[in-house]
């Protein structure tokens, strides 16, 4: 059984649905101003899109300034189709790049993608911090298309104190994409070449650059060796997980700079019991490689030794001296 407020409460809902629906009503009855003039203008942007679809690549250019944000987006979206056809565009595309609406600014990127000229890199990374996702999401992909060239420019980022957005996102799967990630499954070719990058990554503001740059330096290994002072002072971060990782990368990296197993014996203290049980880990691993190192000095003193008297005493057996 329903309680008095109940039923005025249901009466107030219902008045106001008639009220809705009355005034959409009369609305429809009453003629649209602007609706000739919507149905022109759109009609006009799908005669011009039509157009735009069989249009070769300088008049197609010629749209990105059109005052249609509709008609810009189908320009750009051309001049991708045609792909290395307009290259003689790239200017103006990198000006579509500064549009003020994002799907214009997304075509773009795709175009300069498609048409693969590294002139296009710089300002594709200017776009990497736009405030649009999508916008960020498709420069990424345009700079993971234009290859090598464009991870190059991105490692000079890295250092920079580049906000984290611009050197990452989250794909159409949720799954977070970054430089980072990107150095690390290319790294036959950029491990060794981004270790200045990524020192400078050591003293970024953002703990997950730090934390992510400390790892992959581990992940390099010995040809990361020029890393051991910045990886020696990354253990006095704040951030927990960068401080394990510059100790796993100083125990992979296996350097006996002197500055190395002091700071790991401090680190070994550490408040942190996963980090201070990982810090005995790596003075136990590099003094095992150090006395390992030595065991080999040795036996090559020994042979040579042995090498030496061998050819002395077939010398006195000869004769000779």
């Amino acid at each position: 059984m329903r309680t008095p407020s109940k039923l005025y409460a249901c009466k107030a809902v219902a008045i106001f649905a008639v009220l809705v629906l009355s005034s959409c009503t009369e609305r429809q009855e009453l003629p649209d101003p602007n609706l000739d003039e919507r149905n022109r203008v759109l009609n006009e942007v799908s005669e011009m899109i039509d157009i735009i679809s069989r249009a070769d690549a300088s008049s197609t250019a010629d749209l990105l300034e059109h005052s249609d944000h509709r008609v810009r987006r189908a320009a750009a979206l051309r001049l991708k189709d045609l792909g290395t056809e307009a290259t003689s565009e790239i200017s103006r595309l990198v000006k579509a790049l500064g549009d003020d609406h994002p799907r214009v600014q997304t075509a773009a990127a795709r175009a300069l993608g498609s048409i693969g000229d590294e002139s296009a890199i710089e300002p594709l990374i200017t776009n990497m911090a736009d405030e649009n996702r999508k916008v960020r999401l498709w420069t990424w992909k345009t700079l993971m298309q234009l290859g090598d060239p464009a991870i190059e420019a991105l490692i000079a980022h890295l250092g920079k104190n580049t906000p984290t957005r611009a050197l990452s996102y989250n794909d159409e799967a949720g799954n977070k994409r970054s430089l980072l990630i990107e150095i690390r499954t290319r790294m036959p070719s950029f491990g060794a070449r981004a270790v200045p990058a990524l020192m400078a990554g050591l003293e970024s503001k953002d703990p997950w650059i730090r934390t992510n740059a400390a790892n992959i330096l581990g992940e390099i290994g010995p040809p990361a060796r020029d890393a051991i002072l910045a990886l020696v002072n990354a253990l006095d971060d704040d951030y927990d997980d960068c401080r394990f990782r510059a100790v796993e990368a100083l125990e992979k990296i296996g350097d006996l700079d002197p500055a190395v197993m002091p700071a790991l014996e401090t680190a070994s203290k550490d408040k942190s019991k996963k980090i201070a049980n990982r810090a005995k880990r790596a003075i136990k691993t590099i003094k095992a490689e150090l006395a390992k190192k030595k065991g080999k000095k040795k036996a090559k003193k020994k042979t040579r030794g042995k090498t030496k008297q061998k050819a002395k005493q077939k010398a006195k057996k000869k004769g000779k001296p």
